[in-house]
């Protein structure tokens, strides 16, 4: 599907282009065959400028490194649609907060299907969800294959490390504190001194932090989380 296609460029003095706009939708690669898909923006140039050659203009037209991890807990996860549809209509329906304040280079957003029966705690959600993000990243690292990388919270004062659960069904994500829950881990070691300095020495440093959103809070809240790659 095609998004805005004819966009007038900024080419810093270079002749100006319009360019074409296509969101995609792909499945990404697992290291344990976990169904996750993964939506993007690329662009096209619509007519290369008499003298100049594509080579020339900076353009988004592979996929992003930045990315957004976000799984999917309900029953609807076992669905692949479900899980295309939820990674496309998130990128799109945020992309305005998400590049707000010059965040022009463009990112992508991961959802991952891992369902759990609808009684499960919040707890195991967020340990299993964690444990296999951890999982991925190592894998990744080992093999090699950094084609769908995973972004640390480079410009986060606390903690290096995030991910989005949706624990609630969709009917439930505006009600009470929210269906969508965030995740942090592995402190920055300068929080870490600071806590140490500010605590007494057997006081245990948090472990993580896990906070409720609505669906309502969604887009600045995702843009938020990409301020701090």
């Amino acid at each position: 599907m095609s998004h805005d296609p004819e966009i007038r460029l900024s080419t810093g003095g270079l002749p100006p282009i319009k360019i074409h706009e296509e969101y995609l939708v792909e499945e990404a690669l697992s290291y344990d065959s976990t169904c996750c898909y993964t939506a993007w923006v690329r662009e096209e140039i619509v007519q290369v400028p008499e003298g100049w050659s594509a080579s020339d203009f900076n353009i988004a037209n592979e996929r992003p490194q930045w990315s957004i991890q976000i799984y999917d807990t309900t029953l609807q996860a076992a669905d692949p649609g479900h899980l295309k549809t939820l990674a496309k209509t998130f990128h799109e329906e945020t992309r305005t907060e998400r590049e707000v304040g010059g965040r022009g280079q463009r990112d992508r957003i991961d959802v991952w299907g891992v369902p759990f029966a609808a009684g499960a705690s919040v707890e195991e959600r967020i340990a299993k969800c964690k444990a296999h993000m951890l999982a991925e990243i190592t894998a990744r690292e080992t093999s090699g294959d950094d084609d769908f990388h995973v972004s640390e919270l480079h410009g986060h004062y606390q903690w290096n490390r995030a991910i989005l659960i949706i624990d609630r069904p969709e009917r439930s994500w505006n009600e009470d504190e929210g269906g969508f829950l965030v995740v942090y881990w592995d402190l920055h070691p300068s929080y870490l001194k600071m806590f140490t300095r500010a605590y007494a020495e057997d006081t245990q440093e948090p472990e993580l932090s896990a906070i409720r959103y609505t669906r309502n809070e969604l887009g600045n809240l995702l843009g938020n989380l990409r301020s701090f790659f």
